[in-house]
């Protein structure tokens, strides 16, 4: 489904990889999915963070391969946790790690 969705979209060709479930052998929350798609990025799970709109599958399961995970929490009425990096849009994930990389950067230097 989400090759079909992707290239219907007119936007497959700006991802590579695509990771599917279906494909990986695994879902979220597995961290078995988000090593493979650290292997196929050819990443460490330190280099990587994982952005996605469901806390348990994502985030729960990003930490679990041990991959930053920031949450999207576009509307809803209730709260989301404070345990982790919140966004409102993919638009403002940039200036989180941006931010995020110069306190950590600040911080080694200190």
């Amino acid at each position: 489904r989400l090759f079909g969705l992707l290239e219907g979209l007119g936007i497959a060709d700006r991802f590579d990889p695509i990771i599917a479930s279906s494909r990986a052998g695994a879902a979220k929350p597995d961290p078995a999915i988000f090593r493979h798609a650290l292997t196929a990025c050819g990443a460490s799970a330190e280099q990587a963070v994982h952005v996605g709109d469901t806390y348990e599958l994502d985030v729960l399961g990003a930490r679990a391969a041990g991959v930053a995970a920031i949450l999207i929490h576009r509307v809803g009425p209730d709260t989301p946790p404070d345990d982790c990096p919140v966004v409102r849009s993919l638009d403002e994930v940039p200036t989180l790690l941006e931010r995020s990389e110069k306190a950590l950067s600040h911080a080694l230097r200190d």
